[in-house]
């Protein structure tokens, strides 16, 4: 397998794992974004990252989407 059809079908799994209700990233325009955490809160970053860097900052209303998402008892403790 080329590492060009490697790649896709790695891109075209992680497309397909996000729901398609995330935001579509600003970079690509071609990925889903996922949510992230980082050292300064919550992001939406691109899901075919580290080849896109598209990232951006995520609402307090999607905050609290992913934690009844993942089923966390405190969405307080999402503030970034």
């Amino acid at each position: 397998m080329s590492l060009k059809k490697l790649r896709d079908s790695i891109f075209a799994a992680a497309r397909d794992s996000v729901p398609s209700t995330n935001p579509l990233c600003p970079k690509c325009k071609k990925a889903r974004m996922s949510p992230r955490h980082g050292t300064r809160g919550w992001f939406w970053g691109c899901s075919h990252f580290p080849y896109c860097r598209g990232a951006m900052g995520m609402s307090a209303a999607d905050r609290k989407r992913e934690a009844r998402r993942r089923g966390d008892l405190d969405p307080g403790g999402l503030k970034g």
